[in-house]
């Protein structure tokens, strides 16, 4: 998914996205196949889990896995020489530059996962400097933009974005976060694999929804963004949608 010496990762080895055929929704899904898979079961049972994710199905049944097989997804777990390179670089610049790289009216395009290993290098005092880049409606708003047949509504008294009435997003507080749709199997496997930005809440435990941080980059809320408006549109409308 990102270790971009594999021809299907999603990012460049400067930490850029590659084009929308390299989109991350399907490394991820091929990781839920394999999930399904190894797990086993009968074929009806494991086709039915198939069919909820859009992917092919198995011909036949599979051995359980006894006790029941867990699986951790570890992303790119060695080469972090960005991270290096990104340390390397603060010492030798002051940290006003450093600020103003991760301040949204300033960003340059460094990609998600330099612009958060340049945040690691940082003091934590320092952090504080990130606050001027959340996210906030106005923004999520923008992303949404991009997806057909949006709008603006509420759910639950809150700021929310929908697709012919279905929920897909919304802005929420206490904490504070984006709310967006995910497929129930995978959750679990996106939880652990992006910790950093992706969390849930008792109120979500069991439900197909997981919570964004609001200082989380802006490719990566429009990553989950879009992932939860294909889960929420109708199957003709969301098989008509290309990404750019």
């Amino acid at each position: 998914m990102n270790a971009y010496w594999v021809a299907s990762s999603a990012y460049n080895q400067n930490g850029t996205r590659r084009d929308a055929a390299h989109s991350t929704l399907w490394n991820r899904k091929a990781l839920a196949r394999i999930t399904v898979i190894l797990r086993g079961g009968t074929q009806g049972v494991m086709n039915a889990k198939l069919a909820q994710l859009g992917l092919p199905h198995v011909r036949g049944d599979l051995p359980v896995t006894t006790p029941k097989l867990r699986i951790v997804w570890n992303p790119q777990g060695f080469d972090a020489q960005f991270v290096r390179d990104m340390a390397k670089w603060v010492r030798q610049h002051r940290r006003d530059g450093v600020h103003r790289l991760l301040r949204r009216s300033a960003r340059v395009d460094l990609g998600p996962r330099h612009e958060a290993a340049l945040a690691c290098c940082l003091p934590h005092a320092d952090h504080a400097a990130r606050h001027a880049a959340v996210i906030g409606w106005d923004d999520l708003v923008a992303v949404a933009r991009e997806l057909p047949e949006f709008e603006e509504s509420t759910s639950y008294g809150r700021p929310a974005l929908k697709v012919r009435g279905k929920f897909f997003a919304a802005l929420r507080t206490n904490p504070d976060a984006i709310v967006v749709k995910c497929d129930l199997e995978e959750k679990p496997l996106l939880l652990a694999a992006r910790p950093e930005l992706l969390f849930e809440t008792p109120h979500y435990h069991g439900w197909a929804y997981m919570l964004i941080s609001l200082d989380a980059p802006l490719d990566d809320v429009r990553e989950f963004v879009f992932d939860s408006w294909l889960l929420a549109a109708p199957k003709r409308l969301a098989a008509q949608f290309q990404p750019e």
